[in-house]
């Protein structure tokens, strides 16, 4: 057994055929899915964020989503991609609703707070207050409170991001894993063009504490198919 999760599948009884069946609360145990998150989207893996296509143009923007995670991937002013949290660091609102489209930079419309395409804080509302009344205090620092940028890569046409500070390289991560992965790309993105579906951030709940499906069956494992060798 991996170190993935292992503190999690302590005390849960197995199967005897342990190869093909899996205790099915592997599946619904809400810290299980806890590691899951944290692991495997958050850990030194990398995940697809969109093709490079969809943010061609500088202020051209994409929100998806790592996990549960919102997700913003922009093209600033110098060409370069940047991705970081679609949440605004203030009250954690959502800042871009929809999925795609292009900006100057980028407003939280709950205070105003203001970020351009590289995720640094460039605007505060009211920062000095009204009337010598309210405002931040003295020792506030916008350089303090940019979106944590994400390691962003791009592959045969696709972008990748990852919120791992330890992770490798993506064609190091990738070549290591999967031989052959970038012809494989290639031709995903030859295939696609721009066409991937995806879903709506306004509906992106990364902040709403998981519900575990229910176990219909009487049978408390789920068989797993695994082909013949």
């Amino acid at each position: 057994m991996s170190e993935f999760g292992i503190d999690a599948i302590r005390g849960v009884p197995w199967p005897s055929n342990g190869l093909s069946e899996v205790p099915f609360r592997l599946y619904t145990d809400p810290e299980q899915y806890r590691l899951e998150q944290e692991r495997i989207f958050k850990g030194p893996t990398w995940s697809f964020l969109c093709l490079a296509t969809e943010i061609a143009n500088p202020g051209d923007y994409v929100a998806t989503t790592i996990g549960e995670t919102a997700v913003i991937v922009t093209r600033d002013a110098e060409g370069r991609i940047n991705a970081f949290p679609n949440r605004c660091v203030h009250r954690g609102n959502l800042l871009c609703v929809e999925r795609q489209g292009s900006v100057k930079e980028i407003k939280c419309i709950y205070h105003g707070w203001t970020y351009d395409l590289t995720g640094k804080l460039t605007g505060v509302a009211f920062e000095r207050g009204v009337k010598r009344q309210g405002g931040m205090p003295p020792e506030f620092r916008k350089d303090e409170h940019d979106l944590a940028p994400l390691k962003v890569a791009e592959l045969a046409g696709l972008v990748f991001g990852s919120f791992g500070s330890n992770t490798p390289d993506l064609e190091s991560y990738l070549g290591s894993q999967h031989p052959g992965i970038t012809e494989q790309l290639e031709a995903v993105f030859r295939k696609y063009q721009g066409h991937l579906p995806r879903e709506h951030p306004a509906f992106v709940f990364d902040d709403v504490p998981h519900q575990p499906a229910q176990h219909a069956g009487g049978n408390p494992h789920r068989r797993e198919w695994r082909p013949s060798l």
